[in-house]
């Protein structure tokens, strides 16, 4: 079955979790699988706390309390949108693309996920499901799943290594597969492969990252691309600018017109 996403329900960087319905389109086959090269030579936990260590550390991480992301997005049908993301840890989501017809909103208000403008003809806010609406909360986590993982009582398992390094695979919460590809080098993430659920239909997805410079100790990726084989889709996301620890105040969150 051939298939392709609306443009906007792509907009959200691992952050990374689209949010839109399959439709018919142009598309082809997943990707093979990386090929393991050979086997790990270091245990899961070595390589976690590794990672954790090559993002900046737990106390860098806990002293980042929100970002404000500006950048330029393109994807398979337009090049160069404006993009912003401001994000309180574990708490707000704000995430603004200048579309050609107006802004495409969609936010986590710490209480309910919301879009807007995200549907062709329309400009009211609507409540995102539940499933969408975690997928944001998700996104206010700047350790990101390894972190967490690396704290313990984790499903995270080793594969080996491969010719991104190494193989880390952590299923979703949903139980769909999830794999996270560690520089050998720096530890760093610098491909994810995740099959996510677009309305029934399951797809994989692959983002890269590259380009990370530290922001307040934190090591982020300021490159950001992804690519679904299946249904022929290419998304960048190029940050210029990465803020730490504006004032965000909880009124650039809120869902317009109260819930």
């Amino acid at each position: 079955m051939r298939k392709s996403l609306s443009t906007f329900g792509l907009l959200v960087p691992m952050t990374f979790f689209p949010l839109a319905a399959c439709q018919q389109g142009d598309g082809g086959a997943p990707p093979p699988p990386v090929e393991i090269v050979a086997p790990a030579d270091l245990p899961i936990q070595e390589v976690l706390d590794r990672h954790l260590e090559a993002l900046g550390g737990r106390e860098a991480l806990s002293a980042l309390h929100s970002v404000r992301k500006v950048g330029k997005i393109g994807t398979s049908d337009f090049i160069g949108k404006p993009i912003t993301t401001e994000i309180r840890a574990g708490e707000r989501y704000l995430r603004r693309v200048e579309g050609d017809d107006g802004e495409i909103v969609m936010a986590y208000d710490g209480t309910t996920g919301w879009q807007e403008g995200a549907v062709p003809g329309t400009t009211e806010a609507t409540p995102l499901g539940e499933a969408e609406t975690a997928k944001l909360i998700a996104s206010t986590d700047f350790g990101g799943p390894l972190v967490a993982a690396e704290a313990g009582g984790s499903r995270a398992a080793l594969e080996g290594l491969t010719d991104f390094g190494y193989k880390v695979s952590l299923p979703t919460a949903a139980g769909l597969q999830r794999d996270f590809y560690l520089d050998k080098e720096t530890f760093l993430v610098n491909r994810v492969e995740e099959v996510r659920n677009f309305s029934g239909n399951e797809l994989l997805t692959v983002t890269t990252y590259d380009r990370y410079k530290p922001v307040a100790g934190v090591m982020i990726p300021f490159t950001e691309v992804t690519r679904i084989e299946e249904i022929d889709f290419d998304q960048a996301v190029r940050w210029e600018e990465i803020e730490a620890n504006p004032e965000l105040d909880d009124s650039l969150f809120a869902f317009p017109g109260g819930h």
